[in-house]
């Protein structure tokens, strides 16, 4: 995985274009209709989007998604990306663009898994 993310961060002209982001937090929706905490998150994905075209690699996305974006990103909107596996939206992917800091926030919904709903979130750059 790091060689995609290698290759897709040094393609000429891409690395501004791109944001670099890291999990931070792993949600999920139990039973009770509550999102809790995966008690101890034992691995930190990572993962590139293009802010673009939306399209995203990396260790969260399996399947092969294709990327199509909903909303370009901008000083008063979020960068958000959908990704479909066989013609099914799975990931969402939801960047506070306009945030000011150098480090922008992200969140991830994921419904790749059969009945699992799980969310991701930290930091791009």
């Amino acid at each position: 995985m790091s060689i995609v993310l290698f290759s897709f961060a040094c393609s000429p002209g891409m690395a501004a274009d791109t944001y670099s982001c890291q999990a931070k937090e792993q949600l999920f929706l139990n039973d009770g209709g509550l999102v809790r905490a995966k008690p101890q998150m034992d691995w930190s994905p990572q993962f590139m989007i293009d802010k673009n075209t939306g399209n995203a690699v990396g260790e969260i996305f399996l399947g092969s998604p294709t990327w199509q974006i909903m909303q370009r990103g901008s000083t008063g909107s979020s960068l958000v990306s959908q990704g479909r596996v066989m013609g099914q939206r799975v990931y969402k992917v939801v960047i506070y663009g306009f945030n000011e800091r150098k480090e922008k926030p992200f969140i991830i919904e994921n419904r790749g898994s059969e009945g699992v709903f799980e969310i991701f979130s930290g930091t791009c750059k």
